[in-house]
């Protein structure tokens, strides 16, 4: 019935209404299948080799078998084309994927957007969005980097991902332009017409290494952890920042400055959800 489906082309995913994700996906979840029904197709000639050799002297048993093993060997060589063509579909469209990477680990994105306290939750969205169209316009730009760019394309395609903070007052929202220079965060300010040209909201693009505080700890947090693991023994020796460095974002990002990233925690972690 498998091998049937594959056929019918009617019944392979198709790209329309799908993220270029989502359809590897698809394709990936097919060849595994395709693989295993290779297996099985291996498993059972196997299986009928072994049959008639122990019966010989039965001809028709032979007979069947051999039609079997025929049809058998026919629809492994259509799966292993299949399969063939799959890798050949897969490779092209992840090509298409704009995943930001790191040593081959997907980095997911959140875009924030920091929006004035004032404003009613309907205004509050409202403004948000403009804030990330004027992102998405800041990206077209020959002056901004490169790993900018893919960050924001993992976001938009991938990730998706949005969270709007309530940044207070004005005088608050200009602290925080300030603080995202200061650390050379890129983000786009929007100013509303409507408000006498009044920011209204502020936004930026961070990493999971920002707010995934499980997977990327702080010192402090880290060596805790150590010590709760091995029960809080005395003899527990304490890890140093380099081995707190190396476990947490040397796997993927290696030795990097840690500074900016949780100044920019702090200042996510210091605002509250916008309601």
């Amino acid at each position: 019935m498998f091998v049937q489906t594959i056929k019918n082309t009617k019944n392979m995913p198709k790209l329309k209404d799908r993220t270029h994700s989502e359809y590897v996906h698809q394709l990936v979840a097919y060849k595994k299948r395709i693989t295993e029904v290779q297996q099985w197709i291996k498993t059972e000639k196997e299986l009928i080799s072994m049959a008639m050799k122990l019966d010989k002297n039965n001809y028709n048993d032979i007979m069947i078998s051999h039609k079997r093993l025929k049809m058998l060997k026919e629809e492994n060589k259509f799966l292993s084309e299949a399969n063939k063509e799959l890798r050949k579909t897969i490779k092209e469209h992840q090509k298409n994927m704009s995943t930001l990477t790191y040593k081959g680990a997907h980095v997911q994105q959140r875009m924030y957007a920091m929006v004035l306290r004032q404003l009613t939750p309907m205004q509050k969205g409202i403004q948000a969005l403009h804030s990330v169209v004027e992102y998405s316009e800041m990206m077209k730009q020959d002056n901004v980097s490169e790993l900018a760019k893919k960050a924001y394309e993992a976001w938009a395609k991938r990730d998706k991902t949005m969270i709007v903070l309530d940044a207070g007052t004005s005088a608050d929202l200009v602290d925080v332009i300030f603080k995202l220079k200061e650390l050379g965060v890129p983000h786009t300010v929007f100013h509303e017409p409507d408000l006498y040209g009044c920011i209204t909201s502020v936004c930026f693009v961070a990493d999971e290494r920002v707010w995934d505080t499980k997977r990327y700890p702080t010192y402090e947090d880290y060596v805790s952890f150590i010590f709760n693991l091995n029960n809080q023994k005395d003899t527990t020796e304490v890890p140093t920042k380099e081995m707190w460095q190396l476990a947490t974002f040397g796997p993927v990002f290696g030795v990097i400055d840690t500074e900016p990233i949780f100044a920019l925690r702090d200042l996510i972690f210091s605002k509250k959800l916008s309601m």
